[in-house]
């Protein structure tokens, strides 16, 4: 059970890896820059048993996305 776990929380991880790929692809493609010239700064967490690979047949995706759209913050 542990093995499949750990391989169903890697085809998750490797899931939301290619979604930000292909995010990444599309956003250079709608600014006509290249795909590095327009990584947005962003991390993924993934929570719950996602992140413990734990993930079953049952299981949700509890994710949180972390986004620095390089803005100032005025104090």
């Amino acid at each position: 059970i542990q093995d499949s776990n750990a391989r169903q929380s890697a085809l998750a991880a490797a899931s939301i890896n290619i979604g930000c790929l292909v995010a990444r692809r599309e956003l250079a493609r709608r600014i006509g820059a290249e795909p590095i010239d327009a990584a947005p700064h962003l991390a993924v967490l993934g929570l719950g048993r996602l992140s413990g690979n734990g993930l079953d047949y049952g299981s949700d995706l509890d994710l949180i996305l972390v986004y620095d759209d390089g803005d100032e913050i005025a104090a």
